[in-house]
């Protein structure tokens, strides 16, 4: 029970840290789009 109870918190952290890089990603390219659209 408890391996599977840390499987799943590694699942949860892993999902954060995709979840983050994708919002930064995100946040960068509308960062880029505006820029180009002000330009």
């Amino acid at each position: 029970m408890r391996k599977r109870a840390g499987a799943v918190h590694t699942v949860k952290i892993k999902n954060t840290a995709l979840m983050t890089l994708f919002y930064n990603l995100s946040s960068e390219l509308e960062i880029r789009i505006t820029k180009i659209t002000s330009l």
